[in-house]
């Protein structure tokens, strides 16, 4: 039957104070902490997990982040029910927070006069950033606005951070659409008063602006809708001429992380005339690429930055488990105590946060699939301090492994991913969720992972699948999936699970899909496409239409519509109309069989809620086996307490369809 959102809330808080009482007498129903799955019924399963304190525990400090002189620290922490920001000193116990009264935070850093914390709110589940500047030394007075939207459509309209300015202190660069909503305009913005300076004008299609560290704009990246490219114009830091440089396919990268003064090239991250991204250099002259970096397996993930000299230091990359490679060997000789602390504590890896302006104090987010910490270093001192740790550090040998695994889908593509196994039980014939991630531009990675160490600790086997089409493993893979949608890509997933059965791990008839975004949409997909595959799905703000997707994407996503087209199909065209609606799983309900909940944010700006109103209504009228849930105060995310209420909502659907345990 349909969920009803109001009354469901009621009847939970009815059912929980019943479920405390039974407990406080010693009969607690054995059905709701015991699984039903045969396989399980053997098994020594830990503990169970609480998903409060999995998800939203009031003990919790993260985001770290260090002043630009290396003398403050900053990071999230719950007060009163609500997260803000803490600072203190180092080395001192003066900790104080902002106020908690100014909406979701979304983001925050320090500015460069290191006596202001600039942060990024949105409004309940919208994406109408805005950015407040705290003055540390008036933390009573009401923050200062860096940009103030007014008028139609004012909740649509956002503003970004840039840069920050190391030989400016005074100012920062953001971007904003004030002017259009589908574009934007970049500024040099006063963080002490209402004084701004426009430095680009957006003529209406330019993606991103590149600008060097004293704020001049160099380079910008334009789409060329009509060939169907990206184009990189440039322009000297004493000229006003942009000129056209280098044209590139939808799928290439080049992304600009640093300007090298003495040579007066660019540091970039680029697949640019390869395959695969690689960290290079890029002569302004000639424009050719020295490679400087690069995994022949997977793209450079990413790279860290000295903020003074815009020099990189370290490069991530992550095959299967994540790699760190160090760019000269003094950064890897200083790093040396930090990996062996790591290692002495448990963790496999690392990521750095953040750092001075010099990069010699750090902080760093040490991690394995069990738990993570965050440490202050100093690399000149080497000297080392733990910031924070899970709240569940000291479980962690209750959480189960996360394995990377590969397979070779239908067509002989080699297709990787990873596979998570309860703690305690036997490996043959559990119940499998298939948990597929959104994007589809993204992939999944090895780490600590929430939601997947809650589904292992009720019982589950978990099988997550970086299909064609996932980022990071080169230009080939990604467009494998051009017209894919529904087809080869949700073979992959299909594959996957075929392979877990054929290893005897998964139990055929009880598998489930689930997934955000599109995941939702593969997991709609799956039960339309192939209703008797898996036992049941869970879409969570996924697209059922991908022709009014598109046709109502947030004005935005204007500048990267091509590359939908490309890969989903163009609404305008009449023929790829009509292969998207045959993709679409809102007019494959019909086929529908197995149990489905659908859970979606009424603020969601990417996936309208339509999306799932209409699957919803179209199913009440079938009379398909459903339930819903939607968030009145959610977008395109569930954050916060939410979660809570989200994943008590899913233990609860796959205890009932799969049979694991519920708490």
């Amino acid at each position: 039957m349909p969920r009803n959102k109001g009354t469901d809330h009621k009847l939970g808080i009815v059912l929980s104070l019943l479920l405390c009482l039974l407990a406080s007498a010693g009969c607690t129903p054995k059905s709701l902490h015991y699984p039903l799955h045969p396989s399980l019924q053997t098994s020594q399963l830990p503990p169970l997990l609480s998903i409060e304190e999995l998800f939203h525990s009031d003990e919790e400090k993260f985001r770290f982040r260090v002043s630009p002189d290396g003398r403050k620290l900053a990071w999230v922490e719950t007060v009163r029910g609500t997260t803000t920001v803490h600072y203190k000193t180092i080395g001192k116990d003066d900790t104080r927070h902002l106020p908690v009264k100014y909406g979701h935070i979304y983001g925050f850093t320090w500015a460069q006069d290191n006596q202001r914390i600039l942060v990024n709110y949105r409004s309940r589940g919208k994406e109408n950033n805005q950015i407040y500047a705290f003055n540390l030394d008036a933390i009573g007075r009401r923050p200062f606005k860096l940009y103030e939207f007014r008028g139609f459509m004012s909740d649509k309209k956002r503003a970004l951070i840039h840069r920050l300015l190391p030989n400016d202190p005074d100012h920062i660069l953001i971007e904003n659409n004030d002017r259009d909503l589908s574009c934007y305009d970049l500024y040099k913005v006063n963080i002490h008063a209402k004084d701004r300076e426009l430095l680009a004008t957006n003529p209406g299609d330019v993606r991103q602006w590149i600008t060097d560290r004293n704020g001049t704009p160099r380079a910008r990246i334009r789409v060329d809708d009509a060939k169907h490219l990206k184009v990189l114009d440039f322009r000297g830091s004493n000229d006003d001429e942009w000129r056209e440089k280098i044209a590139m396919g939808f799928e290439e990268v080049f992304e600009v992380v640093g300007f090298d003064d003495p040579t007066g090239n660019m540091w970039v991250l680029s697949n640019r005339n390869r395959d695969k991204v690689v960290l290079a250099k890029l002569n302004l002259r000639t424009f050719q690429e020295t490679v400087l970096l690069e995994n022949r397996e997977v793209d450079v993930d990413a790279c860290e930055v000295i903020r003074k000299t815009g020099v990189p230091y370290l490069a991530y990359t992550c095959p299967d488990y994540p790699q760190i490679a160090f760019l000269d060997t003094q950064t890897e000789k200083t790093f040396k105590p930090l990996l062996e602390r790591i290692e002495t504590d448990g963790y496999k890896s690392y990521r750095i946060t953040s750092a001075d302006n010099q990069a010699h104090v750090f902080t760093v987010y040490a991690y394995s699939d069990k738990d993570w910490s965050y440490y202050l270093f100093n690399r000149l001192t080497a000297d080392m301090a733990l910031l924070s740790r899970n709240p569940l550090h000291k479980r962690r040998s209750e959480f189960a492994s996360i394995e990377p695994i590969t397979f070779t889908s239908r067509d002989g593509i080699d297709i990787k991913g990873y596979l998570t196994l309860p703690r305690g039980g036997q490996a043959r014939d559990l119940p499998l969720v298939v948990l597929v991630h959104g994007g589809p531009w993204s992939r999944d990675y090895w780490g600590y992972n929430r939601g997947v160490q809650l589904y292992a600790n009720r019982g589950y086997a978990v099988l997550q699948i970086n299909f064609r089409g996932s980022d990071g493993y080169g230009k080939h893979f990604m467009e494998l999936a051009v017209g894919e949608f529904a087809g080869s890509m949700q073979n992959d997933l299909l594959d996957g699970a075929l392979w877990a059965i054929q290893e005897g791990i998964a139990d055929p008839g009880k598998i489930a899909i689930c997934g955000q975004s599109y995941g939702g949409y593969a997991a709609l997909v799956g039960l339309t496409f192939t209703p008797d595959f898996f036992a049941c799905g869970i879409n969570v703000f996924g697209p059922s239409d991908l022709e009014t997707l598109l046709e109502y994407a947030p004005v935005w996503w204007k500048l990267g519509m091509a590359k939908f087209y490309k890969y989903i199909g163009n609404p305008g065209d009449p023929d790829d109309r009509a292969a998207m609606r045959a993709k679409s799983p809102l007019y494959r309900l019909d086929d529908l069989s197995k149990p489905l909940l659908i859970v979606y944010g009424s603020e969601d700006q990417r996936v309208a809620k339509k999306q799932s109103k209409d699957i919803i209504e179209r199913l009440k009228e079938l009379e398909k086996p459903f339930e819903w849930y939607a968030f009145p105060d959610a977008g395109h995310g569930i954050y916060g307490r939410n979660r809570i209420t989200y994943y008590r909502l899913v233990q609860e659907f796959l205890a009932k369809n799969l049979g694991g345990r519920n708490s």
